[in-house]
């Protein structure tokens, strides 16, 4: 899936299609791509166009429970892998 990632202190969202899900990073696959980001940078806030390889789930999926800190999202997008 073709979208742009977010990533900052508090949020990590991957946006699609104009759709906004919570981005769930559990296996590292974007950590060293975020490093270098942020060294380049010499800022927290990382904001990417990137291929994703992955799956949706809803809260359906969560116990009927939003995702994210504060459960803001109803949909995560859960990374397996860079396109």
């Amino acid at each position: 899936m073709n979208g742009t990632i977010q990533i900052s202190f508090e949020q990590a969202e991957f946006i699609h299609q104009g759709k906004t899900y919570y981005l769930n990073d559990k296996n590292g696959v974007l950590s060293k791509l975020v490093k270098q980001k942020r060294a380049a940078n010499k800022a927290f806030f990382i904001k990417e166009d990137i291929c994703l390889n992955g799956y949706i789930q809803t809260e359906a999926h969560n116990d009927n429970h939003g995702f994210g800190a504060l459960e803001q999202y109803d949909k995560a997008f859960f990374v397996q892998k860079i396109c």
